[in-house]
C-alpha cells in the first residue's frame, strides 16, 4: 500500500492569532489526517516527534521515500517549513493545508493549498466527517487519474544537483585546498598537451 508521510507542528503558540489548545494538533492529526490518508487508500505514517526537534536521518527518509507528503504550514513552523522544502526539492507529491488563521507565505503563493476552520476540532461529528473528506479530496487532487501520480513540473532552479554541483564543502580551507588541487593538475594537462601537440603536428 502507497504511504503518505504527515507533516504539521507537533507544539502549539500560545495567545497571539493563533490560540489553540495544547493538543490542537495532536487532535487534528489523528481525527482529520489520518482518517483522510486511510480515505484515499494510503497508509498514514504520522510524526514521530513532539515539540522542537531535531530534522534526523529518519525524517529525511520518510521525507525522500513516501508516496505522498500531507503538510499542514499553520503557525508557519519552521521545522514544518523546512521539512515542505526538503520534499519540494525531491521533486515527489506533497499537499498543503492551512487553517484560516494562518497568512499565505509569499513563496508558497504559487502551490495550491486547502484552508481549514480549525474550529472544528471542537464541533460535531458531521463536521469532522466533512472536513476530512475535503482534505481527502486536496489529497486524490494532487495524485494523478487511479492514484497515481502526477507529473510533478520541473521548476527553472531545480538544486544544485541539476546545476552540475557535487560537492559542498564544510569550509573555506576544504574549498581552496581542493581548489589549489584542481589548478595543479589542470597545469600538468597542459603542460603534457604542450608537449605532445607540436609533435602531432610534426
Amino acid at each position: 500500500m502507497p504511504t503518505c508521510f504527515i507533516i504539521l507542528p507537533m507544539s502549539t503558540v500560545a495567545g497571539g492569532n493563533f490560540p489553540y489548545s495544547t493538543d490542537h494538533f495532536q487532535k487534528l492529526l489523528n481525527e482529520i489526517c489520518i482518517p483522510a490518508v486511510k480515505r484515499i487508500r494510503f497508509t498514514a505514517i504520522p510524526p514521530s516527534r513532539s515539540g522542537t526537534y531535531p530534522i534526523d536521518e529518519e525524517i529525511l527518509a520518510r521525507l525522500n521515500d513516501a508516496d505522498l507528503v500531507l503538510c499542514d504550514i499553520s503557525t508557519l513552523n519552521p521545522n514544518v517549513l523546512f521539512e515542505l522544502g526538503i520534499r519540494r526539492g525531491v521533486h515527489k507529491p506533497f499537499a498543503i493545508i492551512k487553517d484560516k488563521a494562518t497568512p499565505d507565505p509569499f513563496n508558497l503563493t504559487n502551490f495550491n493549498n486547502y484552508t481549514y476552520d480549525p474550529a472544528v476540532i471542537l464541533q460535531g461529528k458531521a463536521k469532522k466527517e466533512a472536513l476530512i473528506e475535503r482534505v481527502a479530496e486536496h489529497l486524490r487532487k494532487t495524485l494523478g487519474a487511479k492514484g497515481k501520480q502526477k507529473q510533478i513540473p520541473k521548476e527553472v532552479i531545480s538544486g544544485a544537483a541539476a546545476c552540475g554541483i557535487s560537492k559542498v564543502f564544510p569550509s573555506r580551507h576544504d574549498a581552496q585546498v581542493e581548489l589549489h588541487q584542481a589548478f595543479k593538475s589542470a597545469t600538468r594537462r597542459l603542460w603534457i598537451i604542450g608537449i605532445g601537440l607540436p609533435r602531432c603536428l610534426i
